[in-house]
């Protein structure tokens, strides 16, 4: 089973290139009392907090994803992802949102079919195939 992977791009015009990172974090996996303990003193602020009190069999990890602005703005982010416990039908209670600290609009989780920028010159950045990483 895998549980996460990372992808290598590569700006076509300056070179630069940089890592974005997709899973679930098993540090802070489903269940992880000192996970729920945060969430429960508010680090992940006042509505995750409800969510948890409302949902009490909710499952809970981080995960890693890229996230992305209108701006143009790429971020690897960690997010608290609750949900039901039934894993055949499942239900997302919450799920962090990202601020872009561009332009401090709300960013959008990444998609396959996204064209990424180079961070540096604003070039097109290629994904790199020979250099994707998948973790167990």
């Amino acid at each position: 089973m895998t549980v996460g992977y990372a992808r290598f791009f590569v700006c076509e015009k300056c070179g630069k290139r940089i890592e974005l990172a997709w899973g679930m974090s098993y540090l802070y996996g489903w269940g992880n009392t000192e996970l729920l303990e945060r969430i429960d003193s508010g680090k992940y602020g006042r509505k995750a907090k409800e969510v948890l009190e409302s949902h009490q069999e909710a499952l809970c990890h981080l995960e890693d994803h890229p996230f992305i602005c209108r701006c143009g703005y790429l971020e690897a982010c960690q997010s608290l992802v609750m949900m039901s416990n039934d894993l055949s039908k499942p239900e997302v209670y919450y799920s962090s949102e990202h601020m872009c600290p561009v332009c401090n609009k709300r960013m959008r989780p990444l998609k396959e079919s996204d064209e990424i920028r180079c961070p540096g010159c604003g070039g097109e950045m290629e994904e790199d195939l020979k250099s994707m990483i998948m973790m167990d």
